[in-house]
């Protein structure tokens, strides 16, 4: 899945858990984490969404919403933020997993949406390319 998405909803899922915690340091990480705030895929603090990408290209397993990069993720981050792990393991796996599926299947307009114009570009020229191709091939001389 794609890098932003597994951050949005990791984001909005740390936000509910805040909503039952209130914990300061967390707080202050969805602050400098929103992805909601700026244009494209980013974070309100550049480095929170790079580091979180950077971390996500090398990590090997992304199966289950990228569950266990998640654990990873935060049981790594800057010390600045606490331990936002301890509040985000109060959510079992299968938890995680089910509130993933609840948001892209029911509310799918809370995520924002980056189109890729770079391979927007090269799907839509290899389409023209292959339409040219066949009309071509269908011409007789």
């Amino acid at each position: 899945m794609d890098c932003f998405i597994i951050y949005q909803l990791m984001y909005l899922i740390l936000d509910e858990l805040n909503e039952d915690n209130k914990n300061e340091t967390l707080v202050t990480y969805l602050t400098d984490a929103n992805p909601f705030m700026r244009e494209g895929e980013n974070s309100v603090d550049v480095f929170v969404y790079d580091d979180f990408k950077e971390k996500y290209e090398i990590y090997e397993n992304h199966d289950d919403y990228s569950y266990e990069f998640i654990c990873f993720y935060l049981k790594n981050l800057d010390s600045f933020y606490g331990d936002i792990f301890s509040i985000f393991s109060s959510l079992t796996k299968d938890e995680y997993i089910e509130t993933c599926k609840n948001i892209l299947e029911n509310y799918p307009e809370q995520l924002k949406i980056v189109w890729n114009f770079e391979m927007f570009f090269k799907a839509n020229t290899c389409m023209f390319f292959c339409w040219w191709l066949s009309e071509a091939m269908s011409l007789q001389f």
